[in-house]
């Protein structure tokens, strides 16, 4: 497969984009992001003051294998920014090079990933028949939903954050206004808060039909959310481990609830680094099936909606962020603070990130050197 490089040399008209996305960043707006409380408990799972609930280790621990590529390793050690707390890349299940300035026994949330890993849950409770189709209505599973853009909703236009409830500016990360985020986020802290359906029934503006826009929206993973809960009638938290059987996990990972014991399912799971990258290994392996759950990781990890924002991520499939890397097929999962796995099936590699930067994104804060690197090889 021709690299990255080689690639953008027969697409010189996207040269000019690709300079600009090393360049980019994402701002947050709100200072409690970066505050020393704050980083302490995004890496402690937001077990330091959120409560959460507990995915026990695999039944089938994987062991991941280690061969240090030197060549990787010393750009990684030259280029690493310093905010990138954790870096490790992947080929298949043996890690090429790594790079810690935290502890290794953390298990670091990984604020919107999470919303990567409930699309998982989604294909496998659609694989196992509780949801019928991902053409149904959300109020057929939500009836607090009723009569609402996220009810009227189909499960797919929840999958592609089209619902199109309300324009979310890009400053706050996925929530409609600052009264929203501060009544989302405050499970961080362990403080009360509404419930999950009252909050998005208070915030629906109806503001495009559903299914013809994207717009990044934590209520869109909200409310998926409530969708696998009330299929199954099980809390994400116990959904979830099946997922973290199959994926070998040696670590448990752990999903925040707010003060009703509803799971966050936007932002709320944390794993440890290896962990993580087992789930990136899984997910390229499972892609390589021939089965419903297969299928529905093809859909979800390739384009199914335009984003038409230029930023630092590319197009959208089902909760999945896709044409991560130009040329390469890459898929990623992305957190904000720069959480990253960038997963690339063909070479089977895999990039895990954990960032505490106010001012993230870009393809160089992503570690793309490293990335280029090993293609280039």
């Amino acid at each position: 497969m021709p690299n990255i490089y080689s690639r953008m040399k027969l697409l010189p008209k996207f040269i000019l984009a690709i300079l600009l996305l090393t360049a980019a960043s994402v701002s947050i707006a709100s200072d409690w992001y970066v505050t020393p409380s704050y980083i302490k408990n995004l890496q402690s799972g937001w077990t330091l003051y959120g409560r959460t609930k507990t995915v026990k280790p695999s039944e089938n621990k994987i062991q991941l294998k280690k061969s240090i590529d030197e060549t990787l390793q010393l750009k990684l050690e030259r280029h690493a920014l310093g905010n990138n707390k954790i870096m490790i890349l992947a080929a298949g299940n043996t890690i090429i090079a790594e790079k810690y300035n935290v502890s290794k026994n953390i298990s670091p949330a990984g604020n919107s990933m999470s919303k990567s890993v409930l699309s998982l849950l989604v294909g496998q409770v659609f694989c196992s028949g509780a949801i019928s189709s991902l053409n149904d209505k959300v109020e057929n599973y939500v009836s607090a939903l009723k009569g609402t853009n996220w009810g009227e909703s189909s499960i797919e236009n929840l999958l592609t954050m089209s619902s199109g409830a309300y324009y979310a500016p890009s400053t706050l990360m996925g929530q409609k206004n600052k009264e929203m985020q501060k009544e989302m986020s405050g499970a961080i802290f362990g403080n009360t808060t509404p419930s999950i359906s009252s909050i998005l029934k208070k915030h629906d503006e109806k503001k495009f039909k559903p299914g013809k826009q994207f717009i990044y929206s934590n209520a869109d993973t909200s409310a998926l959310g409530l969708v696998l809960r009330n299929a199954t009638n099980k809390p994400i938290h116990v959904l979830s481990q099946r997922l973290w059987n199959e994926v070998g996990a040696n670590k448990k990972a752990t999903w925040l609830v707010n003060s009703r014991g509803e799971t966050m399912s936007y932002m709320g799971f944390a794993a440890s680094p290896n962990d993580w990258i087992l789930l990136g290994h899984y997910v390229n392996q499972r892609l390589r099936g021939d089965d419903c759950f297969a299928d529905y990781l093809k859909a979800a990890t390739t384009t199914q909606i335009a984003n038409s924002a230029f930023s630092d991520n590319r197009d959208y499939g089902y909760q999945i962020w896709t044409e991560c890397e130009v040329g390469s097929g890459a898929f990623c999962f992305v957190g904000a603070l720069g959480q990253l796995l960038m997963i690339e099936p063909e070479k089977e590699l895999v990039l895990y990130i954990h960032s505490t930067n106010k001012n993230w994104g870009g393809m160089n804060h992503w570690g793309t050197y490293l990335w280029a690197a090993y293609q280039n090889k």
